[in-house]
């Protein structure tokens, strides 16, 4: 990709022919048999019917003497690779010269159907970069060449890096699957805040999708799993959303099952005194971070309150209300808020609060 252009994805292509040539001719005949080029299909993953696999193999026999020299083999490979739509396409966009695609014709493809935006040296280094070096024009196989490589690729080649400012303050937030196997798949893939919807369980506090049938794992596997997976892809803070509904006793457990697995990762107080907005990714480089609700001012111990409006023990996530919502929360709710000191000591920047609407909170 460094080199790129056509000569060079040619080099790599007759490295690639002569590896698997030499690779499938096991016996050294220099000639390979269906069985023996099926096998090598199979190895590569491509998927084709034996009966459309031996049509191009005849194809490409050209003694019919039902075996493929290297010759052969190079045509059999352009046949498996053929791309009829874009023969079509590069045969849509040629209409000046027959087989030919000229600077003109490659850039209006460029800003017309690709939305490229390029300086105009750009578009003429692209050109010559996929042309054929001995016609000095673009072919199907340099046009093809193209739109299968990295100049060409779906995903901001800028954006392949971190990009983002990271000195700013922490602001959003990611939701999680609640399985092991879903926590270990959102951090592979870079996810940096994950929710925890926590129970009461007969042998301690599980997790598991409140008021559906969702399957009940432990609170203990879960956080295992995030100690060992937490920056496998990066370095950069993870939060753990807790969404708690356990009693008191469970909170406690749970509060000591985080502190003792996630160890020195766990953020347990402020990073700096003085502090006068959230610290940035970068100065919490691999950290966990805690989201959840805390005890109400001026309280030092575990809190129970089966009179309190609030929603629930920890709601959160919510919308900004509606006529109808506000309606309802004329009438005080009957539920209950349980919060264990041991496990609001670990909320430290993330306190979890109602959201009111812009006008309160501005």
């Amino acid at each position: 990709d460094m080199i790129g252009g056509l000569g060079h994805l040619r080099k790599r292509q007759s490295l690639w022919l002569k590896q698997h040539w030499k690779q499938a001719d096991k016996d050294g005949d220099s000639r390979l048999g269906f069985d023996d080029v099926t096998r090598l299909c199979r190895h590569l993953n491509i998927n084709m019917s034996k009966a459309l696999l031996r049509t191009k193999f005849n194809e490409a026999d050209g003694n019919m003497d039902g075996w493929l020299d290297f010759t052969d083999f190079q045509r059999f490979v352009k046949l498996i690779k053929k791309r009829v739509e874009l023969d079509e396409l590069f045969n849509s966009l040629a209409k000046e010269r027959e087989n030919t695609l000229t600077l003109r014709e490659f850039k209006d493809f460029l800003v017309d159907v690709q939305k490229c935006v390029l300086k105009e040296e750009e578009y003429d280094n692209l050109y010559y970069k996929f042309c054929d070096k001995d016609l000095k024009e673009m072919n199907l196989e340099g046009f093809s060449s193209f739109l299968m490589s990295s100049d060409n690729a779906v995903f901001a080649s800028e954006h392949a890096k971190i990009y983002q400012d990271m000195s700013q303050p922490l602001r959003h937030q990611l939701t999680g699957e609640s399985s092991v196997e879903g926590y270990i798949r959102a951090l592979q893939r870079g996810c940096r805040c994950v929710e925890i919807d926590c129970w009461d369980g007969p042998d301690g506090p599980i997790v598991t999708h409140g008021h559906t049938l969702t399957s009940k794992i432990k609170f203990q596997d879960v956080i295992s799993a995030i100690r060992t997976y937490a920056f496998k892809a990066s370095a950069y803070p993870l939060i753990l959303s807790l969404e708690v509904h356990c009693n008191i006793n469970q909170q406690n457990q749970m509060a000591s099952i985080l502190f003792n697995t996630l160890g020195e990762y766990l953020v347990t107080k402020f990073i700096s005194e003085n502090e006068t907005e959230l610290p940035s990714p970068a100065s919490l480089l691999y950290k966990i971070i805690l989201k959840g609700k805390n005890l109400p001012p001026n309280l030092s111990e575990d809190y129970i309150d089966s009179t309190t409006d609030t929603e629930s023990t920890t709601d959160t996530e919510s919308d900004v209300e509606s006529s109808k919502e506000k309606e309802k929360k004329a009438k005080p709710k009957k539920t209950k808020l349980r919060i264990a000191k041991a496990l609001s000591d670990l909320v430290v920047y993330c306190s979890a609060v109602k959201f009111k609407g812009f006008d309160h909170h501005r």
